[in-house]
């Protein structure tokens, strides 16, 4: 029933967000030249990950799994969420620093990727506020990959570590309690899990644990567009 009622709201966000899109395309043109070229980009971002977002109930409904499994560069995905995360009202005044350790390329879903990330940030960014500061690790171990995401904030008490998993708790005013638990499904879903440490920075650490595989060697046909320098920020 809950995938019943969850497809039904899926389908009128989907109905709802081709208005959008067909709009977008519409308005790309004076966009293009009165705007800044990344309003347009980043609102074509977000309705391309909303729309794959409500694909998911669809196959929940149906109890089958549409997991797209693919090859990805785990590097690329957070530069482009690092990138795409402070168009948000709440991250847009923090500051967001990612060094990627060199390229990693692994089997995961990217769709459920982001949207684990961008629940992780947001997180850090309440938690910390305005002016916040918030780091994006990422680390190869022989058999996982761990994307830890640390902040500068009041940190998590011992006895709530738990707790903040659940569906609806929630320690703050404005919250609704589904971000963390979000993050705790997909990363079940990637085969993982999510572990919460102290951060160095003096905050929490939130360090979600993949297990590592190995994408198959591809053969490069055009060069890389995109190359990170070596410390990202925000």
């Amino acid at each position: 029933m809950a995938g019943i009622f969850a497809a039904s709201i899926s389908r009128d966000i989907g109905n709802l967000l081709s208005v959008i899109r067909i709009n977008l395309h519409l308005l790309k043109p004076w966009l293009d030249k009165s705007a800044d070229p990344s309003f347009v980009t980043n609102l074509k971002t977000a309705s391309e990950q909303v729309s794959e977002l409500t694909t998911r109930p669809s196959s929940l409904a149906r109890h089958t799994s549409e997991s797209k499994m693919e090859s990805v560069g785990v590097s690329q995905i957070i530069n482009k969420v690092v990138h795409f995360a402070p168009t948000h009202a709440k991250i847009r005044e923090c500051k967001i620093r990612f060094s990627p350790p060199g390229p990693v390329r692994m089997i995961l879903d990217k769709t459920m990727m982001i949207r684990t990330l961008v629940n992780l940030i947001l997180n850090a960014a309440e938690a910390t506020g305005k002016g916040g500061r918030i780091d994006i690790r990422l680390l190869k171990r022989a058999d996982e990959v761990h994307i830890e995401v640390h902040d500068n904030g009041p940190g998590i008490p011992e006895d709530m570590k738990e707790k903040v998993f659940d569906p609806f708790y929630t320690s703050k005013d404005f919250g609704t309690g589904l971000g963390l638990l979000s993050v705790k499904v997909c990363a079940e879903q990637l085969g993982g899990n999510v572990a919460i440490n102290k951060s160095d920075l003096g905050g929490a650490a939130f360090a979600l644990k993949l297990p590592y595989k190995p994408a198959a060697r591809l053969i490069s046909r055009a060069p890389v567009l995109f190359n990170p320098p070596r410390a990202l920020q925000v």
